[in-house]
């Protein structure tokens, strides 16, 4: 099954055909992500900054999203990313494919003028 997050609506048809591909290729789960290329700091309750995350490791998250159809729960429509969220608290794997600059989530009005420029063709990825 394809679970697609509809905040995401220039995330390419070839995201889709990957992640398929992943889950043709025996893996349960399969999702695009991109490294995550800004510095990440823990805070602590007062604002005090109390460390940095190493982000070597750290990778955003997209969607379309490939799940093995009998894995997939009964209620997964609402949220793409918490079918991943539960499979991995059950102990499954979760596979990664290179994910694509487009595939934002378009959720501030930001967001919305930047996804403007790209489908206008006054912005290119």
């Amino acid at each position: 099954m394809l679970l697609h997050d509809a905040c995401r609506p220039l995330a390419p048809a070839e995201l889709g055909t990957a992640v398929v591909e992943a889950v043709r290729d025996g893996h349960d789960v399969a999702v695009p992500t991109l490294p995550l290329t800004d510095t990440v700091k823990t805070v602590d309750a007062g604002g005090t900054v109390t460390g940095t995350a190493d982000r070597s490791t750290l990778r955003v998250m997209q969607t379309p999203i490939a799940v093995r159809a009998e894995l997939l729960p009964a209620d997964a429509w609402g949220d793409p990313l918490a079918v991943v969220r539960r499979h991995l608290a059950a102990g499954g794997h979760v596979h990664t494919v290179d994910g694509h600059p487009a595939a934002f989530a378009v959720l501030s009005e930001w967001d919305r003028e930047l996804a403007e420029l790209i489908v206008d063709g006054r912005v290119r990825l």
